[in-house]
């Protein structure tokens, strides 16, 4: 007696991997949220990454003083629990808005109060640093640096974006496929232009220059006085 048996063959499931452009902070939260759907997240960034908190070129205005906005806050630490106690262990303050700030505006002195809106007074240099650390546990991310994108790959029909082309700090060039690309590059993103270079209109743009520039400048207090605030923000 012959015995036949009908085996099933489970399909192999082909990992599916997202690209992000850009390790600043918007690329790196960008990643954190895409490695809880895709398999492999790799991020791009053409800068080397610094080993400590410190600015970098591809952020000029990482010189600047930055703020950390209450709903920004809350959506990190959703994104990162324990960044919150991780900072504190740093000696970074925790403020509140409404009593810890002395603002000056165009009416007069605000009124100070406590409240539910808070923040942690840090560096965008060691928030960026504490955030790259806690990704690098993710076992299903991977942080490329010092490498350029330099254009988009597609499918041969040139409808779907299959991957990136992209070009090393000695000038070799490469390719890596992905299911779906992110630019999270900023200001200087290249997109449109690769997307003119491969038959598709650039999407349009709108510009709005607000003429607006700010500097940073430290100052040594003249005096040893205790301050009844942290922030003082004077609005001319």
């Amino acid at each position: 007696m012959e015995i036949t048996a009908n085996v099933q063959e489970t399909p192999v499931k082909t990992p599916q991997k997202v690209i992000v452009i850009g390790g600043s902070i918007a690329g790196l939260l960008t990643a954190r949220v895409l490695a809880d759907y895709f398999d492999q997240v790799t991020i791009i960034e053409r800068d080397r990454v610094p080993e400590q908190p410190e600015p970098r070129a591809g952020v000029p205005q990482s010189h600047q003083l930055h703020v950390l906005l209450t709903q920004g806050y809350r959506i990190l630490n959703q994104l990162f629990p324990g960044l919150e106690e991780e900072l504190a262990g740093l000696d970074v303050s925790t403020l509140n808005w409404t009593a810890d700030f002395h603002w000056l505006l165009p009416g007069g002195w605000s009124p100070r109060f406590p409240s539910h809106l808070k923040t942690q007074a840090c560096s965008r240099n060691l928030l960026e640093f504490l955030i790259r650390k806690r990704l690098a546990a993710y076992r299903n991310l991977d942080f490329k640096e010092a490498i350029t994108v330099t254009g988009l790959l597609l499918n041969p029909n040139r409808t779907t974006v299959e991957g990136v082309k992209l070009r090393n700090s000695n000038g070799t060039d490469t390719q890596l496929s992905a299911q779906f690309v992110v630019d999270a590059s900023g200001r200087n993103s290249q997109t449109p232009q690769w997307l003119k270079n491969v038959g598709y209109e650039a999407p349009q743009e709108t510009i709005v220059n607000a003429f607006f520039g700010y500097a940073s400048r430290w100052y040594q207090s003249l005096g040893n006085e205790p301050l009844d605030y942290h922030v003082l923000y004077l609005m001319p």
